[in-house]
């Protein structure tokens, strides 16, 4: 099974889809653990996948794009729809982004608020911005009642790059800026991790009880022969 890079070993990839012989429609064999933002994080890789062969993607990775289409936070069965295709057919996962830790409302006039500060973000490490305030600005375009979109494309970013936030707040006409360094809130990969070391051990017990069951059932069978 041929995988292909197409960038840089942190950068977008290609991979072939892995075959599957019973259906027609087939994955790179990637599990998600969708967090209760939405945000699909790699949980784990199937064994001998495309994806886990590749050795370009890693648990705790956001998946934020596939073939050029958005699907930050977007709905599981899009982005399923996204990944699976014909046997041999190649699909291209966007490279990790990341923002801030804050999650925003709209109100009828398309201004956003903030509604809330993730836990160990650096929105709410840097102790600058409140619930309420109103993003009008990012890294100085004027983002005030324009399409998310256009405001989603803007504050994300690769981990560790920089993004200045403008807000205004009650009703100062005044914006005050503050830059954030881009991150994932703390703990957030590590809360991935453990679900899949919890998976794991639940495989495990599975295995260990049918384990039971056959001992059991071949003691039956010698008791009666």
């Amino acid at each position: 099974m041929e995988v292909v890079s197409n960038g840089p070993p942190n950068g977008p990839l290609s991979a072939k889809l892995s075959t599957t012989a019973s259906s027609a429609q087939a994955g790179v064999g990637i599990v998600f653990q969708p967090t209760d933002d939405g945000t699909l994080f790699v949980k784990r890789f199937l064994e001998g996948s495309p994806a886990e062969r590749s050795g370009l993607i890693h648990p705790g990775d956001c998946l934020c794009e596939v073939n050029g289409k958005d699907v930050f936070r977007q709905p599981m069965d899009y982005v399923k729809s996204l990944l699976m295709g014909p046997p041999g057919t190649t699909v291209r996962l966007g490279e990790e982004l990341v923002g801030v830790g804050i999650i925003f409302r709209s109100d009828a006039t398309g201004s956003l608020f903030v509604r809330q500060l993730q836990t160990g973000g650096p929105a709410e490490l840097s102790r600058e911005i409140e619930v309420g305030d109103c993003i009008v600005e990012v890294n100085g375009v004027d983002v005030f009642r324009k399409p998310i979109s256009t405001f989603t494309k803007l504050i994300l970013g690769a981990p560790g790059t920089i993004v200045t936030l403008g807000f205004k707040r009650g009703d100062s006409l005044m914006i005050k800026r503050v830059s954030l360094r881009r991150s994932l809130p703390q703990g957030s990969r590590k809360n991935a991790m453990d679900q899949d070391e919890i998976a794991v051990v639940q495989e495990t017990n599975i295995k260990l009880r049918q384990a039971v069951e056959e001992a059991k059932a071949e003691h039956v069978k010698l008791k009666t022969s």
